[in-house]
């Protein structure tokens, strides 16, 4: 009987890490058969050219963008809310679902009734209230700043702080988190939360955080 071939072990030892990859390449670099791409994007949508969109100008812009948030329907594709550095609102409008590339940027408003030199948090939160310039309808905003909470409505009408001022930590980032149906906001070495009807319910009466809002007593 004809003894059976002896079983080689190929040891990779050049491998390149290459992401275009190579139909007729050398296999000691582990991607021996696998054809050219180029503008794959193999993290997210492999064998999709995601990666050769056309870009778009968002220059209608005028400060560094510091926050944003995505919102869409079934009628139109995604918009992005943007608040800038110098508290202006903005809105990039995608025209339809089928072609992402037909942006406008669109002036909202501004909620500069603070500063945001630490940083711009926000988020939609609460029961709908209105509708943006896209015509989508939205619960009120809530931005966080160096001072305050403000809220408004998704067309950029009624801002107003949420709660007293004075009962804020000032020169702060303020982050916002949706938690447990409620919108909870950073204040210092503590934290506040804001409940669907636009009211803080946070008592101000804690151990270490002084006259400021505080959900949990004492405060971290």
């Amino acid at each position: 009987m004809k003894p059976a071939p002896e079983v080689q072990t190929l040891t990779i030892t050049n491998f390149s890490g290459r992401l275009t990859r190579l139909l007729n390449g050398d296999i000691n670099s582990g991607f021996a058969r696998f054809s050219t791409s180029f503008g794959y994007d193999p993290f997210t949508k492999p064998m999709n050219l995601t990666w050769l969109e056309t870009p778009t100008s968002i220059s209608g812009i005028t400060n560094l963008p510091q926050a944003g948030k995505v919102t869409s329907d079934l009628t139109q594709g995604p918009n992005v809310h943007v608040i800038d550095q110098g508290g202006n609102w903005y809105q990039i409008r995608s025209a339809n679902t089928s072609n992402s590339n037909l942006n406008s940027v669109i002036g909202i408003a501004s909620v500069a009734t603070q500063a945001y030199t630490f940083g711009t948090s926000m988020e939609f939160f609460g029961s709908i209230v209105g509708a943006d310039v896209s015509g989508i309808s939205l619960p009120r905003l809530y931005v966080g700043g160096d001072t305050r909470v403000v809220s408004a409505n998704p067309d950029g009408t009624a801002e107003a702080a949420v709660g007293t001022v004075a009962n804020y930590t000032s020169a702060i980032f303020r982050p916002l988190k949706i938690f447990a149906g409620t919108l909870i906001f950073g204040n210092g070495a503590t934290f506040g939360q804001i409940n669907a009807t636009n009211t803080v319910i946070s008592s101000v009466l804690n151990i270490g955080t002084g006259n400021t809002y505080s959900a949990i007593n004492p405060g971290l």
